[in-house]
């Protein structure tokens, strides 16, 4: 009997060594999916969790060409272990990575090992939107897109060429009620421009940054800018004496508008008593933007409004597109609504052009291409807040009226004038089944000969465009 177990313990002896201890036969390796299956080309840092069975604290990790011992330029950075049923693999996936399924490995320092095979997918980086851009016109015009980075709330500038598809962030700014309205001026020849805001806080500085662009040989532009550069405050913009004399003072300005030219800008603000009695004013201030610097003591008033702002009447304004005037709106004198008037810098003369009986808000002038004043201009409708753009040939302006060359306007918010003459805006949704428009968060473009009253839409998110030609 005792012969008999001891050759029976000399098997299991045998068997043990051949098979290796028991319960290892159950825990070979398998690889069964990989989370994300897929990524691009160019990836860097992806996180791809590795499930299956069988793994523990040693486990290497390699993605391989279908089929193949290559890897493809899949580079396996570092395996985390999370179970015996998974892994985390960090991967970069290399810009020239070979585009095909891959299988992957997964291999213990015991030299067990298991494969699932064509678990993951390298897709073809897409194509960068800003190849050709230098063909497209950029920068056509700059907006503002709002961001959280660090859990603070931020202003981006960003400029884009004339299909809205090619976007390179110009500056950021701190949040704040006027964060996002700017002025952009840019020069193709030197490929420089200039962007101005106004500054933090409730509207008593203007800011401004230096922008330049340079181009690759496939037409990709790279923006520079330098760090936003206070040009101007409050105390800087020169009061009527008749006011100053009575106490009155400088209490707010919005966003400067800078001249076709770039050698001034135009800053509309408040001026208000001890009595709480307010009035607006325009201001025009020598300008350099090379340097980025104001002559804040030629800064002098051009225009000052006969209307007190508590009762509700608002004017607004914006440089003639020759830049020896501005247009301007308030109530008009003759006709009805809101009248669009030119004020001649040269002699303070003050024209009304044209009155439609409407709510005009503000407008905006460029040239076209034969040298023609054109003036678009914003006509929000407070009922059903569907608002729409007109344009007009300012030079066929007689008797309070003016020649309207888009039909019945165009849906839109903002104006901006863009190099390629179609004005880009603010969009809108349609009318709900009341009636009723709301703004689409979008920035949208039309031809301003236009008749049907048909957009397009150029970026989905983002404010406050503004063209590179006109103001």
């Amino acid at each position: 009997m005792k012969a008999f177990k001891k050759i029976t313990l000399f098997f299991v002896a045998l068997v043990v060594l051949a098979l290796g201890p028991i319960g290892l036969a159950h825990a070979q390796v398998k690889v069964t999916s990989a989370d994300p299956a897929e990524t691009s080309q160019g990836t860097v840092s992806l996180d791809v969790t590795v499930n299956g069975s069988g793994f523990n604290t040693s486990a290497a990790v390699r993605f391989l060409v279908a089929g193949t011992a290559d890897t493809g330029g899949v580079t396996v950075k570092k395996v985390v272990f999370k179970s015996s049923k998974q892994l985390i693999a960090t991967i970069d996936v290399a810009a020239s990575a070979t585009v095909n399924k891959f299988d992957i490995e997964v291999a213990l320092s015991d030299g067990r090992k298991g494969k699932g095979t064509t678990l993951f997918m390298v897709k073809a980086a897409p194509a960068d939107p800003c190849i050709g851009a230098e063909s497209r016109g950029f920068p056509s015009f700059a907006f503002t897109r709002q961001a959280t980075i660090n859990g603070v709330v931020i202003w981006k500038t960003i400029l884009a060429d004339a299909t809205g598809q090619c976007e390179k962030v110009a500056t950021t700014y701190s949040y704040n009620t006027f964060g996002s309205d700017l002025s952009f001026d840019y020069d193709q020849a030197s490929r420089s421009g200039v962007i101005v805001r106004a500054g933090v806080g409730s509207g008593t500085t203007q800011q401004a940054a230096r922008v330049s662009v340079t181009f690759d040989f496939s037409g990709v532009p790279a923006v520079q800018a330098s760090t936003n550069e206070t040009v101007l405050s409050m105390s800087d913009l020169p009061i009527p004496q008749d006011l100053l004399t009575a106490g009155w003072f400088v209490s707010q300005m919005g966003s400067g508008l800078i001249s076709p030219d770039g050698s001034a800008i135009l800053v509309q603000g408040m001026l208000a008593n001890a009595m709480g009695s307010q009035v607006q004013a325009f201001w025009t201030c020598p300008f350099d933007s090379a340097v980025l610097t104001v002559d804040r003591g030629g800064c002098r008033v051009v225009y000052r409004s006969n209307y007190d702002g508590s009762t509700g009447d608002y004017v607004t304004g914006g440089w003639g597109a020759r830049g020896d005037s501005i247009l301007l709106v308030q109530a008009a004198v003759s006709g009805s609504g809101m009248g669009l008037y030119r004020l001649t810098l040269a002699d303070g003369r003050l024209e009304q052009l044209w009155s439609q009986g409407t709510l005009w808000t503000f407008a905006r002038s460029a040239l076209d291409v034969s040298g023609r004043e054109r003036v678009a201009i914003y006509a929000p409708d407070t009922v059903s807040l569907c608002s729409r753009v007109l344009v007009i040939d300012a030079e066929t302006c007689s008797d309070n009226d003016c020649q309207v060359l888009n039909g019945t306007g165009h849906p839109a918010r903002s104006i901006a004038w863009m190099p390629d003459g179609r004005v880009a805006s603010e969009g809108q949704t349609a009318p709900s089944r009341k009636g009723k428009c709301s703004a689409s968060g979008s920035i949208t473009a039309f031809d301003p000969i236009d008749t049907t009253s048909s957009t397009t839409t150029l970026v989905t998110d983002g404010y406050s465009p503004q063209g590179t030609a006109g103001n």
